[in-house]
């Protein structure tokens, strides 16, 4: 399937977005040419690793695309899936856990209910918590994650926004990290 090559004018926003991004962050943004299907073109990238982690942020005209990986992933485990605000397209099964939903005010999808008890008790941790309670699910499509991933997806409202949202779900990562050290 070919995809249209976005127009000058697209590709102008984008730049813009990512150099006042990337400006708020104190980072370099750089032109990035994968495509994804089922996700947005973005034709930038922020790249903000740590020590333990591949970190980056893909912005376009009208959205960002955040994605955090342990660099080792296969040698650390990750205890459970967990996708928030929507359920993550390509998880073989999804179910909605009503109760830690109703308690953390977003949907929660999990993949098996072995998942459960392990999701809540990741989520609820007061590190992990309080990074949750800064999202704003109005913009963020969805969000998956475990304690080695970060995948999330939203609408690029402002740099600052952006940055900002960035910024949490970057700790978010760390705190579930965290979180599965002392588990």
């Amino acid at each position: 399937m070919l995809r249209p090559v976005p127009s000058t004018a697209v590709r102008t926003i984008a730049r813009r977005n990512a150099q006042a991004v990337a400006a708020r962050l104190g980072l370099k943004f750089v032109s990035r040419r994968a495509v994804v299907l089922g996700e947005p073109d973005c034709p930038y990238e922020i790249r903000w690793n740590a020590p333990d982690f591949w970190f980056g942020i893909n912005i376009s005209d009208t959205s960002f695309i955040v994605r955090g990986n342990h660099k080792q992933r296969f040698a650390t485990e990750a205890r459970f899936l967990a996708s928030l605000n929507s359920a993550y397209p390509t998880m073989a099964t999804t179910m909605r856990l009503e109760s830690l939903s109703r308690q953390l005010g977003v949907s929660v999808f999990i993949a098996t209910t072995t998942h459960g008890p392990t999701t809540a008790a990741a989520l609820t941790s007061d590190e992990t918590r309080t990074r949750i309670d800064q999202l704003d699910f109005t913009a963020l499509r969805l969000v998956f994650l475990n304690t080695v991933q970060v995948f999330a997806i939203s609408n690029l409202l402002t740099a600052d926004h952006c940055a900002q949202q960035a910024t949490t779900l970057r700790e978010l990562l760390f705190a579930l990290f965290h979180w599965s050290l002392q588990a």
